[in-house]
């Protein structure tokens, strides 16, 4: 199904992408109207489906995005340049946004808009050094009770048992296209708690359908036990609130090598 938007007077072909995706945009979508949020953040918006589901719901509002695909070699600080973004759907509808071109992971930084909510969707599995960083933003945004939401894919999850291949995504021209760390659900919710977040819904979810042989893996995925549940389910979901401030972890995460070289984090 064609799906098209115009971000900044240039058309982008967003039908296969939001096709795919489509499950998990309606689940949160519907979570964030549970939390009954208004103002949202939404970190790495490329290829924009998303920005423009958010868009066309009347009770969301996108204050801001963060996201630096224009950059296609990053060097480690790629400083902070801030720009209007225009985005039109289908519908010729505009909706006007601040953008935030920074390396999130490498560089904290303070925002103009008030906001509710920020959201990180398939962003945390790309993150090449300092995960622990962007949160540290986000609970920097964040008011007391804000709410966070991050997918990612589940890194406990079996591969194909049929095709002999590498675990890891193929080689793109920008690091940051690839995933570079498979989260455990516990692993990831120590890391946000470490940031100042209470785990309000912390799930191993199926958002996306499955086809042929997967249809076998999706209900061995539904039987009634935990192991079942992390080793055939495709996808972690956290909703998370803020409950205190935080700029320095207390420790090293789990899912870090201990190093008292970490930045922003107690040796």
């Amino acid at each position: 199904m064609s799906k098209k938007i115009n971000l900044n007077n240039k058309d982008y072909e967003i039908g296969n992408y939001y096709n795919f995706h489509k499950k998990r945009i309606e689940y949160t979508i519907k979570r964030m109207m549970d939390c009954n949020v208004k103002n949202v953040i939404e970190l790495g918006g490329h290829p924009w489906a998303m920005t423009s589901a958010i868009i066309n719901n009347p009770s969301l509002n996108i204050t801001a995005s963060v996201s630096a695909q224009e950059i296609t070699q990053w060097t480690d600080d790629i400083g902070i340049t801030v720009s209007e973004y225009i985005l039109k759907d289908q519908k010729n509808t505009e909706h006007r946004f601040n953008n935030y071109s920074v390396n999130i992971e490498r560089t904290l930084f303070d925002i103009e808009e008030k906001v509710d909510c920020v959201i990180a969707c398939e962003i945390i599995e790309h993150l090449k050094r300092s995960p622990h960083i962007m949160l540290l933003n986000i609970n920097k945004w964040l008011p007391s009770g804000g709410k966070l939401i991050i997918s990612t894919p589940n890194g406990a999850q079996f591969e194909n048992p049929f095709t002999v291949k590498s675990k890891t995504p193929a080689y793109r021209y920008n690091i940051y296209e690839r995933h570079s760390y498979a989260f455990t659900l516990s692993g990831l919710c120590e890391l946000v708690e470490l940031c100042g977040f209470k785990i309000i819904e912390g799930d191993i979810l199926n958002l996306y359908e499955f086809s042929g042989f997967g249809k076998v893996r999706a209900l061995l995925s539904d039987i009634p036990n935990q192991y079942f549940r992390k080793k055939f389910r495709r996808s972690i979901f956290i909703v998370a609130e803020k409950t205190a401030d935080v700029a320095e972890l207390p420790r090293v995460p789990g899912v870090y090598v201990y190093d008292e070289n970490w930045e922003n984090i107690k040796s």
